[in-house]
């Protein structure tokens, strides 16, 4: 598909307002896809069993239940560049996209604006299957959830997700919030049974902008109940540093270290640096 124009299209019983497509490989180049809606997944777009590639494409205004603007699913990849989702809307996952069991996601300069949804007011990544998440230089502004993640929300089940790690690099994201629960940029979380002993972060992040981002808990990072709160802050300029320490919360918050340090230092008197 290349240099195409979906508007206005509707799913009435099904997903994907103007694309469905199952168990193929699709490219997807300079397309612009807006104002199309699907009472499920994919409010214009829905892929299952396939492989993906979008480069400067353009999802604008589309709405659905899940994935505002695109859902992928089922052992599916997809690979992202320079691509612009402003302005959809799910009532549940992902105000842009749901990637709900996939191989492998790789977004670069993906630029998400004013998407809205309950969990993940751009993305929401749910139980991924292998270890192959990636976003390098995005851009998050003026996303909405309004529960949790206001920009990505992370959520893995059952054992085989264990060690499944969302790398997000040089991020910009500025004015995001999650309205009535945690991580105004990202928030992940478990299994519960995984999930109280957790040995590895399940997002690693660093950021370029990080401004005016909210969140009833944790207004840049926050995870699910656990006991191994995953601490992020600048270790030189905008670098990421993961610390971990002991804490049984409601909510795992992730702040600055050091602002957290020197609030409580109690918190980090069994520190490990990892």
């Amino acid at each position: 598909l290349s240099g195409s124009l979906f508007e206005g299209n509707h799913a009435t019983f099904a997903n994907g307002g103007a694309l469905e497509i199952l168990g193929t490989s699709t490219s997807v180049s300079d397309c612009e896809l807006k104002e199309n809606d699907s009472p499920g997944m994919g409010g214009a777009m829905f892929f299952v069993f396939s492989d993906v590639s979008m480069i400067e494409s353009r999802f604008m205004s589309n709405r659905a239940a899940s994935g505002g603007a695109m859902s992928l699913g089922f052992s599916s990849t997809l690979v992202s560049f320079t691509n612009t989702f402003k302005g959809n809307k799910a009532e549940l996952h992902g105000g842009a996209l749901l990637l709900s069991n996939v191989n492998q996601w790789s977004s670069e300069k993906d630029y998400f604006d004013l998407n809205e949804g309950d969990n993940g007011g751009c993305i929401s990544i749910r139980s991924p299957m292998k270890d192959n998440l990636a976003m390098k230089s995005p851009t998050l502004t003026g996303c909405t959830a309004k529960s949790s993640g206001g920009a990505v929300y992370f959520e893995s089940q059952g054992r085989t997700t264990e060690g499944i790690t969302l790398r997000a690099s040089s991020v910009t994201a500025r004015g995001n919030k999650a309205i009535e629960g945690a991580g105004g940029v990202f928030f992940w979380t478990k299994e519960s049974s995984l999930m109280k002993f957790s040995t590895s972060p399940a997002v690693v992040s660093s950021f370029v902008v990080n401004e005016d981002n909210s969140a009833n808990v944790g207004g840049t990072i926050a995870s699910g109940p656990c006991l191994m709160i995953q601490w992020s802050g600048p270790l030189d300029g905008p670098a990421a540093r993961i610390d971990r320490t002991s804490v049984d919360t409601t909510f795992g918050q992730v702040v600055d270290r050091e602002e957290a340090k020197q609030s409580d230092p109690s918190l980090f008197t069994n520190e490990v640096v990892a």
